[in-house]
């Protein structure tokens, strides 16, 4: 029996769009991750050429590619999830699992930031191992370094930070401060636009009183 050419189109999406030179380009995507991490609240240009399945955005896919692997599972949101494409993309390019319970996952990709679950229904890790929590990367519109309301505390900060990013997770201060009370367990959370990438591990700590 002849496959559709609906199937056949999906197929052919879910194979194509890898990044292209994958040593270089995950080399650069991985000193831009590791020095937003080291440095909260700054923002590090990130670039590269997959061309995964949208929603999905090119440069969330390449840190994807990056960070995960065969032992690592993958949770996506709804938006996401919807699209078979881009699970099919994952297991083709990365082979990592995709599980339906958030607190299984070791990365979890969020496109809709407004309607994403709350931090604690994602893996906080243990007191032995704490490094098994949940990565969250993040599809933001925008990210401003040195400004905004939100003034960040912690290591890779000299006295304080001003940052902000948008969209936003819903109460995201009261959130962000119970993720940070259960250190060193506790989700991090990597911040990625169209071209540009940074990070609030769980170590970084928000000041109650906002900026003025």
């Amino acid at each position: 029996m002849a496959l559709s050419s609906d199937i056949l189109g999906a197929e052919s999406e879910a194979l194509a769009g890898g990044i292209g030179d994958a040593a270089t380009q995950t080399q650069s995507l991985f000193r831009a991750a590791m020095n937003a991490m080291a440095q909260p609240g700054q923002i590090y240009p990130a670039s590269c050429d997959a061309l995964p399945p949208a929603p999905l955005q090119p440069l969330m896919a390449g840190l994807l590619t990056m960070l995960a692997d065969p032992e690592t599972p993958v949770w996506l949101d709804d938006i996401l999830r919807s699209e078979k494409s881009i699970q099919d993309w994952i297991t083709f390019h990365i082979g990592a699992p995709i599980v339906d319970d958030p607190d299984q996952a070791s990365f979890a990709l969020i496109n809709d930031i407004a309607g994403m679950p709350d931090l604690d229904h994602f893996n906080r890790g243990d007191q032995a191992y704490p490094d098994r929590s949940t990565t969250l990367l993040l599809n933001v519109k925008h990210m401003l370094a040195d400004a905004g309301d939100l003034v960040l505390q912690g290591p890779g900060i000299d006295g304080t930070a001003k940052f902000d990013f948008t969209p936003q997770p819903m109460r995201f201060e009261q959130q962000w401060q119970v993720n940070q009370s259960f250190f060193p367990r506790g989700v991090d959370l990597m911040l990625v636009g169209e071209h540009e990438v940074a990070c609030l591990p769980r170590s970084t700590r928000l000041v109650l009183e906002r900026a003025e």
